[in-house]
């Protein structure tokens, strides 16, 4: 019978192979040891792993279930090789079974991934000054409920990510954002307006204080990063020291500016231009010497508190820091990647690109990743870290892997020398002792009329002002360096582009330093690529849309055939219709399509504080010889909230592969047992149709749309469909859609365009020009509404006016939906009318016609139509595009067959009686009785009347689309009655 010692032996000797450092020193690993606690030198973990750079980690094993009980007793001890406390600990539980196994066999499975199945908990306990006081709610537990299980390879990356409680790390980035702050204001008393100037513009900074700010950050980065170089044999060599080295060899009792210059001089001298030289640029010679001192000597202190954290290498902490010292991330539509983020879409991605032995580095460095937008560097960071676990778990070593990684298979782009200084430092300090000549990270130039990286899309090379730069402080001559990145090049593209569009004050192409002649030249040279492109076919781009389809179609020209593509995009590229054509082009380019979103009650962000939902995408690019998918379909993933751990983030992406593989229709995602999210499989209806299921909670609803698009009433109790006896087809067969407000005319006192100038009717006021041009919450309630305002002819525009009076119409359709306080989809007025920005018409010149439409866009199947079909980016709202109302999937109302006259009489016969009730705001559908009687009459209309299945159905399906979180958005009292209404 195996002992618990004996396994614990073989577990921990198992982990250390699993590790290129921990395979390196003898007391990484440490198991059975007594001597090895301070508190209880008689006490000996079964497992402790210790490493300079992080906080020792606790591991509690015990046959049968994780030994939680153990592990907890473990937190706030200290290791006695290094007075650490042990901030983590993971409970392992070991299947019963292999009590039997002998010494050989054991070892054996536990070399293997495959053989062995673990089971964890993580406990993370929030340490502080009073190591031996860990209080219950001071610790985290992951999972929350029961727990996860794994194999020796996944307990190493538990290991890897568990000396960080997450509240450490957002205790920690905020007060040190808050001594940035400081530093950077004592910086601008020092500085002259125009030196202060210099710096911000050198980091590519609008903002003074903004720049101060991060030139602030960058300068105590680059101090944690010189103690770490200063290690390595050339550095010291070359004469640099580290940072307790200098202030003890120098006779002044603060750092210097120069001694700070000339020792980052040295590194830059030698190679990590990427990451010095925006450092050595902020450094300006204006900064005055015992301000500079003391400020820069405040920031090194700043950095030894920041390695004194010890959080691993699975915490990037500058870019944790980074957003919270930015103001302008929305007007900038710059997005800071989550690491969670970043680890789910990494190792999601990742799971797809096939490499047959891990362990071989060549195969693993053959691998070319690229991220033309790389900001600070997140998810290239993430997916370096999964190929290095990756190759490290097959018994490969990471300084081997770093070098040809960072001088051959990574390439990260930006606009901004800060940002590609962050990429590089992040990568960089992964493995810092292993030294390498080049790298392909860098800043591309935006002035002199250039589109930054974008102007790969009609190039294979581009020029890194970052090495220019370098180059012409350290020699006499500068040269510019050029990156090469051929089309058909690259494994993986895996990017968060901007998404900038040039509406509500926003500019493209407006950063600091750039004069307003060369923005507007960098405008007109992107037009004219984007038009080359579609001149040649290319459906990604429009400018509409905004820089993501642009970072888009450059993904898919970068990469090879079977190339991965991985974003995170806004969840607008999912429904709206400015990004048809990416869909489209994805749709028959690519294959193995997963769209991931967070369906959820709060914003579903996944990037730092853009108070915008996003979605994720993976897919894999078709090669020529690929067989084209007879019925594709989309794997739509909707998370129940988005990951909180990126150990959570790795299963969830785990979870997420095996939905992948399942030959089911849909699914559940569960962690520990505990589900965490749904899936489905999603037909294509048409070439960049909107992805309907995309942040969809409940996957019967997909199935309601994607029947209802078959001409079918799918029923989720009965999992069974009911033949719809009309054809469905978009809005544009039945109706004419109306004009624009930006034709139609203005409120007074706003922008003068179109046709008219609007005033609000007032009481007694006699509607001559009227239109329906606004939303009135409280006196549109039933589906006949009066007009809001009365019109006034703008001069010299009489044939507009006149275009404008002969497309009115009494039938409206709502375009910006507010669910949960708006009760019509579709309105008539009893006389025509011009619309509005809210209101948009619908013409036809029969009146059962249009009455059968307004019936149906405001029955529930007609809600969730449109739900799926539109816009719900913001919570509670469903909005149309102009140009995607004439898209909008109908029922066929003007069918020339007795189905078709049916479905007019009754329309005809009920629509009176249905006109004037009182509806509840659409939200509240699963109660409000008066839509019911109208979702009786458009199942009659279908054809369904007596088909008590399809009544069923119906109430069925108004009770899943109300509990929606993009339906109810959160509101309270739409929460608390549908509550009780259950």
């Amino acid at each position: 019978m195996l002992h618990e010692q004996s396994f614990n032996i073989a577990l921990a000797h198992a982990l250390r192979a699993r590790r290129s450092a921990w395979r390196r020193d003898d007391d990484a690993v440490l198991c059975e040891r007594l001597h090895t606690l301070i508190e209880n030198a008689a006490a000996r973990p079964d497992i402790l792993i210790q490493s300079p750079r992080s906080f020792p980690v606790a591991i509690e094993v015990e046959f049968g279930k994780p030994a939680i009980n153990d592990a907890r007793g473990r937190l706030g001890k200290r290791s006695e090789a290094n007075m650490l406390p042990i901030r983590s600990a993971i409970a392992v539980g070991v299947p019963d079974e292999l009590r039997s196994c002998s010494d050989y066999e054991l070892e054996r499975q536990l070399q293997s991934d495959e053989e062995i199945e673990l089971s964890f908990v993580l406990l993370a306990g929030d340490v502080t000054e009073d190591w031996n006081d860990v209080a219950d709610q001071d610790v985290y537990r992951w999972s929350e409920i029961g727990f996860v299980t794994g194999n020796v390879s996944d307990l190493a990356a538990l290991c890897d990510a568990a000396p960080a409680p997450p509240s450490l790390v957002e205790r920690h980035s905020e007060l040190i954002a808050t001594e940035m702050a400081g530093y950077a204001n004592a910086l601008k008393s020092a500085l002259s307006d125009d030196a202060a100037t210099k710096i911000a513009e050198t980091l590519g900074q609008k903002s003074v204080d903004q720049g101060l700010r991060l030139a602030c950050c960058i300068w105590m980065t680059s101090f944690k990063l010189q103690d770490l170089l200063a290690r390595t044999d050339a550095m010291a060599e070359a004469g640099l020291k580290s940072v307790n080295a200098m202030r003890q060899a120098s006779s002044m009792p603060l750092l210097t500016v120069s001694d700070i210059r000339d020792a980052w001089t040295i590194i830059l001298n030698i190679n990590y231009r990427s990451i010095f030289t925006p450092v050595l640029n902020a450094l300006h010679a204006d900064i005055p010497a015992l301000n500079g001192a003391e400020i820069l000597d405040g920031l090194a202190r700043v950095a030894e508190r920041v390695s004194a954290l010890r959080l691993g290498d699975s915490v990037d902490f500058a870019g944790e820091l980074f957003p919270k010292l930015i103001d302008d991330r929305e007007e900038t539509a710059a997005h800071y990647t989550l690491p969670e983020t970043a680890t789910l879409l990494a190792h999601a991605a990742l799971q797809r690109i096939g490499v047959s032995d891990w362990a071989n580095k060549d195969e693993a460095t053959a691998l070319r990743i690229a991220d033309l937008a790389c900001g600070t560097g997140t998810l290239l960071r993430s997916a370096y870290s999964r190929i290095r676990q990756k190759h490290e778990a097959k018994g490969g070593s990471a300084n081997e892997l770093h070098r040809r990684m960072m001088e051959e298979s990574i390439t990260g782009l930006d606009v901004n020398a800060l940002a590609s200084h962050m990429t590089a430092a992040a990568l960089s300090s992964a493995e810092m002792a292993t030294e390498y000549q080049t790298a392909n990270i860098g800043a591309v130039a935006i002035p002199s009329g250039k589109t930054g990286s974008l102007e790969l899309l009609i190039s294979d090379q581009i020029t890194d002002v970052t090495g220019e730069t370098a180059r012409a402080a350290t020699t006499d001559r500068a040269e510019p360096t050029n990156f090469e990145v051929p089309n058909g090049s690259q494994d993986l593209v895996i990017q968060n582009p901007p998404y900038l569009r040039p509406r509500g004050g926003r500019k493209l192409f407006d950063i600091a330093g750039i004069t307003e002649p060369e923005r507007q030249r960098s405008v007109k040279r992107l037009g004219s690529i984007r038009s080359a492109l579609r001149r040649q076919g290319n459906e990604f781009i429009n400018g509409q849309a905004g820089l993501g389809t642009d970072f888009s179609a450059l993904a898919h020209m970068k990469l090879k055939s079977g190339g991965v593509f991985a974003s995170v995009l806004p969840l607008t590229a999912a429904h709206a219709n400015t990004w048809s054509g990416f869909r489209k082009e994805v749709e028959s380019h690519h294959s193995n399509i997963t769209a991931i979103a967070v369906a959820s009650d709060e914003t579903a962000m996944m990037s730092a504080d853009t108070h915008m939902n996003e979605m994720l995408i993976i897919s894999r690019k078709n090669g020529d010889s690929d067989i084209p998918e007879e019925c594709k379909r989309i794997l739509s993933v909707n998370l129940h909230h988005a990951p909180r751990l990126t150990v959570e983030a790795s299963y969830i992406a785990r979870a997420i592969s095996e939905a992948e593989k399942s030959e089911d229709d849909y699914g559940t995602l569960a962690i520990a047992n505990v589900p965490v999210g749904s899936w489905v499989r999603m037909p294509i209806i048409r070439y960049g149709f909107p992805w309907y299921a995309v942040s969809m909670r409940d996957h019967n609803l997909a199935k309601v749309m994607a029947n209802f698009m078959d001409d079918k009433l799918y029923s989720p109790r009965d999992m069974s469909a009911s033949q719809i006896k009309l054809e469905v087809v978009c809005l544009d067969r039945i109706a004419e859609t109306g004009p624009t407000h930006d034709l139609i005319g203005h409120l007074r006192g706003k922008d003068p365009r179109g046709a008219f100038t609007f005033d609000r009717l007032r009481p007694g006021d006699v509607p001559v020009l009227s239109s329906l041009w606004s939303v009135e919450t409280n006196e549109q309630s039933r589906i006949i509404i009066k007009p809001t305002h009365n019109g006034e002819p703008v001069h010299g525009r009489e044939r507009l006016q006149r275009a404008m009076l002969e497309q009115r119409s009494d039938l409206f359709i709502s375009r910006n939906l507010r669910m949960t306080s708006q009760s019509l989809a579709a309105a008539h007025t009893r006389h025509e009318n011009m619309g509005g920005p809210t209101w948009t018409g619908l013409i036809h010149s029969d009146n059962r016609v249009k009455n059968a439409l307004s019936i149906w866009l405001n029955s529930t199947l007609g809600l969730l139509v449109r739900w799926g079909y539109a816009q719900t980016t913001q919570p509670g709202r469903a909005r149309l595009q102009i140009k995607a109302i004439d898209g909008l999937p109908v029922p066929n109302f003007i069918a020339d067959s007795p189905a078709g006259e049916r479905a007019r009489q009754t329309a005809q016969q009920h629509f009176d009686s249905l006109a004037h009730l009182e509806l509840q705001p659409a939200s509240y559908a699963f109660r409000d009785s008066n839509r019911h009687r109208i979702d009786a009459v458009s199942l009659e209309m279908l054809g369904l009347k007596d088909d008590e299945r399809a009544h069923r159905a119906v109430a069925d399906i108004r009770a899943l689309w109300c509990l929606e979180p993009s339906v109810h958005g959160s509101d309270t009292s739409i929460m608390q009655a549908i509550e009780h209404s259950q």
